[in-house]
Parts: C-alpha cells; sequence; structure tokens
C-alpha cells in the first residue's frame, strides 16, 4: 500500500484534483446557468439556502417572533419561490443563524443566493489556505484543489449550506488552540454554535482532555451570540426555539434522507432498518461514540497539542452527531490534511477518507453510508499508532511549517 501511495506524487495529486474539479463544477455551472430561482434540474436554486432565506425574511420584515412558527415558516418559503408543501422545510437553525441570514434576505432571492456562493468561495480559500500553510509548499496546489474538488465542498455549493463558515472555524480554532491560545480558540470554536450538534463533539473532546480555558472561550462565544440575538430579537425568539429544539429528535421522519447524504451511524441505522427500534438505533450510536471518545482519550494523553490530536478532535466531533449529512463531510479536510503528511505511515487513511466521501453517489445503490465506520476505523488505528516514534515526528513536523496569524 505504502508504494502505491509513494507514486501518487504532488503534481500528479494535483492533476488528478484539478480534473474532479473541473467536472464537478462544470456540471454545476451547467445546472445553474438558467434565468429564474430554478435550476435545469428543476429543483430551487440553493436548495437549503432557501431555509435560511426564508429566516432571514422574517427578521427584515419585523417578525422574528414567528420563527419557529411552522406554518408562518412555511408560508414565507411559498411567498418567495413555489414548493409543495411537503417539501418546504422546518425551522430549525438557532436565531442567531437567522440574524446572520438577514442580510442576503435585503436582496432578491436568486441574486442572493449567488451572494451567498461568493462568499462560501472565500471562506472555503481562508480555510484552504490554513490547511495549506501545514504543507510544504510543493504539496500546497494539491492541497487547495483537493479541497475544492472534495465531493462534501462540492455539494455545499448545490445546497447553499454553511460548511464552509464550519470548516474555517474550526481550522481556524485548531491553530489558535495549537499557539496556545486557548480562550481566544474557544471563541473561533463557537461558531459552531449556529450548528449545535457540531459543537456537541467538539466539546465533548474538550472536556476528555479537561481544557476548561478553551471550553470558557466556547461558552463565551456562545453567549455573545444569543445575547445578539437576545437584544436584536427578543426573548420570545428563544422562548419558541427551546419549544422547538425537540424537532431534532424527528428528523429522521420529517425529511427522508437519501443514502448518499445521511452519514450519522444512528441515521444510517435508521434508514436501513426503520424507526421501530429506535432506542436500540440510539444505544448503539451512544457505544460508537463512546468507543471513539476511549480512542480519542489515548490521542490525548499520547500526543497533546498537535495536529494529530486536532484530526482527532473533527473525527470525533463527526462521530457524535446523530444526523450528519453530506456538506457536514467537507471537515474532513483537517484529519486528511494531517494524515496524509509526507512520510506518515497513516496516509493510507487519509486517502480512504477522501475516497469514502467522493464515492458518495455509490450508497445510493448500497442503501447505507460505510462513512461511520470508517470514521471509527481510522480513530481506532490513529490510537494505535499514536505512541509510535515515527507518528509523532510526522505530527511534529507538520505543526513546525504550520502558518502565524
Amino acid at each position: 500500500m505504502n508504494r502505491l501511495l509513494d507514486r501518487l506524487t504532488p503534481p500528479l495529486l494535483t492533476r488528478f484534483f484539478l480534473l474532479c474539479l473541473l467536472l464537478q463544477f462544470g456540471a454545476f455551472l451547467y445546472v445553474q446557468a438558467t434565468p429564474g430561482s430554478y435550476d435545469r434540474l428543476g429543483r430551487v436554486r440553493g436548495r437549503d439556502f432557501l431555509q435560511f432565506y426564508a429566516a432571514g425574511a422574517l427578521v427584515r420584515d419585523g417578525r422574528a417572533e414567528q420563527l419557529y412558527d411552522d406554518e408562518v415558516f412555511s408560508e414565507t418559503q411559498a411567498e418567495v419561490v413555489y414548493l409543495p408543501k411537503e417539501a418546504r422545510y422546518h425551522p430549525l437553525y438557532p436565531p442567531a443563524a437567522a440574524l446572520l441570514a438577514a442580510p442576503f434576505a435585503l436582496l432578491p432571492f436568486t441574486a442572493a443566493v449567488c451572494v451567498w456562493w461568493i462568499c462560501s468561495v472565500a471562506l472555503f480559500a481562508a480555510a484552504a489556505r490554513l490547511l495549506a500553510r501545514q504543507r510544504p509548499p510543493e504539496e500546497r496546489p494539491a492541497v487547495w484543489l483537493g479541497l475544492f474538488a472534495f465531493q462534501p465542498v462540492v455539494m455545499c455549493f448545490w445546497d447553499g449550506q454553511l460548511s464552509a463558515l464550519w470548516l474555517l472555524a474550526v481550522v481556524g480554532g485548531l491553530h489558535w488552540h495549537r499557539r496556545g491560545l486557548h480562550f481566544a480558540a474557544g471563541l473561533v470554536f463557537s461558531v459552531l454554535a449556529l450548528k449545535p450538534q457540531l459543537a456537541l463533539g467538539l466539546g465533548f473532546w474538550l472536556v476528555l482532555r479537561r481544557d476548561f480555558s478553551t471550553l470558557a472561550g466556547l461558552a463565551v462565544g456562545t453567549l455573545l451570540q444569543q445575547a445578539l440575538a437576545l437584544a436584536l430579537l427578543g426573548p420570545g425568539v428563544f422562548t419558541a426555539y427551546v419549544e422547538n429544539i425537540r424537532v431534532y429528535a424527528d428528523l429522521q421522519r420529517m425529511y427522508h434522507f437519501d443514502p448518499s447524504y445521511q452519514h450519522a451511524l444512528f441515521g444510517v441505522l435508521m434508514n436501513c432498518l426503520g424507526g421501530d427500534y429506535s432506542a436500540v438505533w440510539s444505544a448503539i450510536h451512544l457505544l460508537a461514540v463512546g468507543l471513539a471518545a476511549v480512542f480519542v482519550f489515548r490521542i490525548v494523553r499520547q500526543s497533546p497539542d498537535t495536529p494529530l490530536e486536532g484530526a482527532a478532535a473533527v473525527l470525533l466531533l463527526l462521530v457524535t452527531p446523530p444526523h450528519l449529512l453530506l456538506y457536514d463531510l467537507a471537515l474532513l479536510a483537517v484529519p486528511i490534511n494531517v494524515l496524509a503528511g509526507r512520510g506518515s505511515p497513516l496516509r493510507g487513511w487519509a486517502a480512504l477518507l477522501y475516497l469514502a466521501a467522493m464515492v458518495a453517489p455509490v450508497y445510493r445503490l448500497t442503501g447505507f453510508s460505510i462513512i461511520p465506520a470508517v470514521l471509527l476505523l481510522t480513530l481506532w488505528r490513529v490510537s494505535r499508532e499514536v505512541g509510535h516514534q515515527e507518528i509523532r515526528e510526522t505530527s511534529e513536523s507538520t505543526a513546525e511549517v504550520a502558518p502565524t496569524i
């Protein structure tokens, strides 16, 4: 395996990623290059972006107190673009996400989607720059192209999702954390509070390492978000949001998640075996999270404050949520970048992580995703190898070329 990987030189990988990028974004541009609010496939442009736009429109119109009224939220979407009622989105995101979307709602819907695509390019580019600076100069073009050609990243544009924001927050937060600026790192990590199920896994890692300074930064950043939303939207919005949180438990019943999209263990079990034994699937999922935590705890003890620990933290973050969709896997760029280090005996696992996400469309044929198994196996393998001198040296050499910002 290592001999095969040795043949994948940076120039060869650069050409491969460039080909993938041209094919995927060529298809994207062709489908989107049509006037109006729908693409050539007849789907609303930006897809999931509609739910953010609807939330922003309610804030724009001074109706923030109705953010979590499902009927009003549905009617607001219908005012923007026609969708069958069963295909409309439910209000799920915290009030701060509606504040983030409000400036986009000042624009017509199609223009707002295009502006968000431009913002996503800028956010992914900032994350790519930080990731690429952790690699030797000759490997940096492959890092840039590999990120933008990555299937989950491409799907962020199809679906108008916020994963570029999550990725930059995680990459930036880990960078500050390795520099010893733990409270500042926590403030950066708090961006994930806009999607609480992602923040949960990251907080779990901080608890495992007893990193109370970063946890404090995460808590303060989250409270500042809520305080801003409270001041601008009023306390009634928070009461409605808390009452609405229960819908997260019913997501698998509210939405049909294609096997190519659903990559959480709980979600995969629900897709394959149905919801009659959902309590059993929840227990299995929690056991998997506990097992992942054991692996991460060993990595924290053996290789603290290194890129390798950050890679493990992101893998734990992705194992923890009961619902993990394809665009969320953009966060895999972090462990892939670390494990793929030149000379690392774990670079084969980096390739496996990348390919497992790239072939997501195949899961429509298999009926289930292998991502949960790949995440757990990668954590297990890293935890077994983490004490070896070769792994420590590779991780330390990666840290040496990390950027100073």
